[in-house]
């Protein structure tokens, strides 16, 4: 039976990832697809991108700018 998969990566993960597949079938019980995907820079996500970034920076520093 044929399946489409969508993906789509986020700015702080890899543009690929495994999809493990967990079947009832003795024979073949795991199955692992390599998944790639593609993240479309706009204006908007190329922010939010930045600002996340910019967050966990800050938290990791404690807040410090210096």
């Amino acid at each position: 039976m044929p399946l489409t998969i969508a993906f789509t990566p986020t700015c702080e993960f890899n543009p690929c990832c495994e999809l493990v597949i967990c079947t009832d079938d003795p024979e073949h019980e795991r199955t692992t697809l390599l998944v790639t995907g593609h993240l479309r820079r706009t204006l908007a996500t190329a922010i939010k991108c930045w600002a996340g970034q910019e967050i966990r920076d800050m938290i990791a520093g404690g807040g410090k700018d210096c």
